[in-house]
């Protein structure tokens, strides 16, 4: 089959002057049909520009109508059923445009430019005359996207855009025009844009911007229940519901990199100046002359009715045919019938535009026709109730007309394109997947700016690198600070490598590698003999828990954790003196734990903090919390890798067992179970699953996990900053100041990479999930509300259930963590000050707080504070 445009030869344009006046000379013939005179005279005299230029000035116009002409005759489209116009009335049009005067010849190109005779005074053929009708003229703007996979194959939107400029006929009365709307990739960017330069296609070009793109947030906030996703609200959805409502947080991003309503509303406000009819298609729509023949008969019609005032018509609605492949066109008995979701044509009087606050795949032109009352399928839909939409009725409802039909081109994935319930269900899927798939590689590309996998994720290495030099120097503060350390990290030299394999039980599995743990807060029943099944005591935590007890070191969690510090104490130490044997033992101590082949963990905590006589002794899913401090451990590693001790092979070999772990952390069941938590448990899930992402490269899941962590805080913390989970235990003075610690702990990773999970403000929502406009600011939830009334009990007696003793030097590393992130808020403002020593607040003499050089740098593993927390915060904070 013949076509209009040849990649070859566009290529060639340049080398080839002749073929490119070919090419010109097919476009004036294209825009002669469209009724696009002026388009066609300024394609002809390119044409004959390049015709004089290949072959000299001296072309007769005769002659060179003559040839021209029957090239264009020649361009024909074989399921073009009418007959073209006259070969004659095409020269007698080309000679009232390149000659001036009657019949004159034309010598050299130059001696007319290009508008000396205006396409207004050029007379339209008579067959045209005889077919047009004043109000029917028409201008198509079709959008060019991003390509979607698995919705599309990869390329799909230029090859369609090569079949339309190869394929598709002229359109009578319609200037064909194009939105190139917002491209993610680059070199498809650039293709698309060549080929309608190549073309001389009419564009507007919408250019990506990941500037404007970073400033937009996922929307955390849709929803009436907080932390929605996780929620047994949210388990209870359809599966198609639980769809849109994982899209949802994605809205403001969809809309701002498809913004499919958004460019249909450009096309509409700038065809209704430009035509009486605008069509603000999708990229991949296609006329056949067929098609588009009834379209304009429709619109004759009803410009006829409407002028003797019989009826009112302000919308074509155009059927669509989903196509498999795109051969189907060129075998019409084989057509698809035309029942998928129509296109819609808008006449310049209709005042109606699409909602440009729907994002692309939900529901963006549906709404339109509910609106004008044009029946089908999605009369049945509606919106979820986090939507806050409702259906309107227009002023036009009505004002409708079905007219023709139009072809949707292919996606590239024919199984795809079934035109049933099932087809349209699995196109909803892969669209959303696709949606997400785009989005999520866009923030990864733009995280990456920020997020290094080799470079600190916790402590600061900035602060490390000056609080070396400090001690170098032997500045008070610095000095006090690596003594301690490196008395710590002696004692750890002391201590033999840990192993899983060296527990005094067997897990449940017989499988001694397998890490197990008893549950902390269960304990044998006394009323049953074999004690079978545990039963739960809040806040008892069993001997065989208490970590670096005797009964504990039967399992394995004091041997975990004594690994997690002792590494991280020799790391540093090695860190700030260089010498070997820390970093030589540290490695050791990983090596056994981790990779070793017979001493290693198996990446995975079926057996964690099991429940004895439950759930066939498989652990409890709160018994993740007992690697919590991988955030840590994994920063030690990556100090390590500095050294000589600790080689590719083997951070390579650790980096394969997190990418197993993180796997287990995310598809278990107790992994998912954890992920549901709406207490502390949560918290330290996500600050674990951030660390690993982080140090495997996973940039992906760590900026997802740091953004959706902020739907947690209004789970977690109310407007007057309580922790209501918290407040439910039998140590709740303990349990808030743990939860508040990890979000504090979360929040130094989030701003190690620019996510500012310290200063994320919730908005206010009315009981069905709508924004309330009169809502008071004391209404917002913040992490800053929560430190400002935790650290209110430093000085004051706590009025809550603690059924064991609080040691409030906890809460001056959360004091100086809060101080790091709200530097202008003081507070302890107009409160007395005790001193942190006495454990309880009494009415003794105020006295300054420690600062965190003079606070302990090492508290127990319970409190949630890493060893040396300070060297997280900045250098300058250190005193």
């Amino acid at each position: 089959m013949t076509t209009f445009f040849d990649t070859a030869q566009v290529e060639s344009e340049q080398t080839c002057p002749q073929r490119r006046s070919v090419d010109l000379v097919g476009l004036a013939w294209w825009h002669y049909w469209s009724g696009d005179y002026s388009a066609m005279c300024q394609c002809l005299y390119e044409s004959l520009d390049a015709h004089n230029a290949g072959e000299g000035a001296g072309a007769s116009v005769a002659a060179w109508v003559e040839s021209f002409s029957q090239i264009a005759v020649s361009r024909r489209h074989s399921f073009i059923v009418d007959q073209f116009t006259d070969l004659s009335e095409w020269q007698s049009l080309i000679a009232r445009v390149l000659t001036i005067g009657d019949g004159l010849e034309l010598g050299a190109f130059g001696q007319v430019p290009f508008g000396q005779v205006p396409f207004e005074q050029i007379p339209p053929s008579p067959w045209i005359h005889q077919r047009t009708k004043q109000g029917n003229r028409f201008v198509l703007y079709r959008t060019l996207g991003n390509d979607l996979p698995p919705r599309h194959s990869v390329g799909q939107t230029f090859e369609n855009l090569k079949f339309i400029l190869n394929y598709e006929p002229p359109l009578h009365y319609c200037q064909k025009k194009w939105i190139v709307n917002r491209i993610v990739d680059l070199e498809q960017e650039r293709k698309i844009l060549e080929l309608l330069d190549s073309c001389h296609q009419d564009y507007i070009h919408l250019p990506f911007s990941e500037a404007d793109y970073a400033k937009v947030s996922f929307d955390l906030e849709s929803f009436s229940v907080p932390d929605f996703l996780r929620s047994k609200a949210f388990d209870k959805l359809d599966s198609n519901s639980k769809g849109w409502a994982l899209d949802r947080p994605y809205r403001p991003k969809n809309i701002h990199t498809i913004g499919v309503n958004t460019v249909r509303n450009l096309a509409l406000d700038q065809g209704q100046q430009l035509a009486d009819w605008t069509l603000a298609f999708d990229g991949g729509c296609f006329f056949t002359h067929e098609a588009w023949e009834a379209v304009l008969n429709a619109a004759v019609e009803f410009s006829d009715l409407s002028v003797t005032g019989q009826a009112v018509c302000k919308h074509l609605i155009v059927p669509m045919a989903r196509l498999t492949e795109n051969q189907q066109l060129f075998d019409p008995d084989h057509l698809p019938p035309p029942i998928e979701e129509p296109q819609i044509i808008f006449h310049r009087e209709s005042k109606e535009r699409f909602d440009e606050d729907l994002q692309y795949g939900r529901l963006t032109k549906v709404e339109m026709f509910r609106r004008l009352q044009y029946p089908g399928m999605w009369d049945k839909w509606n919106y979820k109730p986090w939507e806050r939409k409702r259906w309107r009725i227009s002023p036009e409802a009505g004002q409708w007309k079905e007219a023709g039909w139009v072809a949707r081109l292919a996606s590239g994935h024919a199984s795809d394109e079934d035109q049933t319930l099932r087809g349209l269900r699995i196109r909803t899927g892969l669209r959303q997947e696709a949606v997400w798939n785009l989005i999520d590689r866009i923030d990864e590309r733009i995280f990456r700016q920020r997020f290094h996998p080799h470079e600190l994720l916790f402590f600061n290495s900035d602060t490390l690198l000056q609080m070396r030099q400090r001690w170098q120097a032997r500045e008070p503060i610095a000095t006090k600070l690596v003594r301690s350390l490196l008395r710590s990290a002696n004692d750890a030299l002391k201590q033999p490598a840990y192993s899983v394999v060296q527990k005094g039980h067997m897990p449940p599995s017989g499988r001694i590698n397998d890490y197990f743990s008893l549950s902390a807060f269960h304990w044998p029943d006394p009323a049953k003999a074999d004690g079978l099944p545990y039963v739960y005591l809040d806040g008892q935590r069993t001997p065989e828990n208490v970590l670096y007890s005797t009964a504990s070191r039967q399992y394995d969690y004091t041997a975990l954790q004594l690994t997690f510090d002792n590494t991280t104490l020799l790391a540093l130490a090695w860190y700030f003196t260089g010498e070997v044997r820390y970093a030589a033992h540290a490695a050791k101590c990983v090596r056994t734990w981790f990779l070793d082949p017979l001493t290693k963990m198996t990446p995975h905590l079926t057996y964690a903090q099991v429940v004895l006589g439950h759930h066939q002794n498989v652990g409890a899913r709160w018994g993740l919390i007992e690697t919590k401090d991988f955030y840590y451990f994994l920063d030690a590693l990556r100090l390590l890798r500095q050294s000589a001790v600790w080689t590719e092979e083997d951070h390579g070999a650790m980096q394969g067992w997190c990418r197993v772990f993180l796997d287990w952390l995310i598809h278990s069941s107790q992994g998912k179970a954890e992920n549901a938590a709406s207490n502390n448990h949560a918290t330290c899930y996500d600050l674990q699953k951030a660390a690993l992402a982080g140090f495997i490269d996973d940039a992906r899941t760590l900026f997802k996990t740091l953004e959706y962590s902020k739907m947690r805080i209004e789970q977690h913390i109310a407007s007057d900053g309580q922790q209501p989970h918290e407040l439910k235990r039998s140590a709740t003075f303990h349990y808030c100041a743990f939860n508040l610690q990890n979000w504090a702990n979360l929040a130094q990773i989030g701003e190690r990479v620019g996510v500012d999970i310290a200063n994320y403000r919730s908005k206010v929502r009315c009981a069905d999930g709508c924004d309330s406009e009169q809502s008071a600011e004391d209404s917002a939830v913040t992490l800053e509300r929560a430190f400002g009334w935790l650290l209110l009990y430093y000085d004051h007696p706590w009025p809550y259930q603690q059924i064991e003793e609080f040691n409030l030097t906890r809460l001056l590393p959360l004091y100086c963590m809060a101080q790091h992130h709200y530097c202008d808020r003081n507070f302890f403002e107009h409160r007395s000050l005790y001193s942190a020593s006495s454990q309880s607040a009494s009415s003794q003499s105020a006295s300054p707080l420690p600062t965190p050089g003079n606070i302990l740098p090492v508290f127990h593993p319970y409190s949630g504070i890493s060893p040396y927390w300070m060297f997280a915060l900045e250098a300058i904070e250190i005193k």
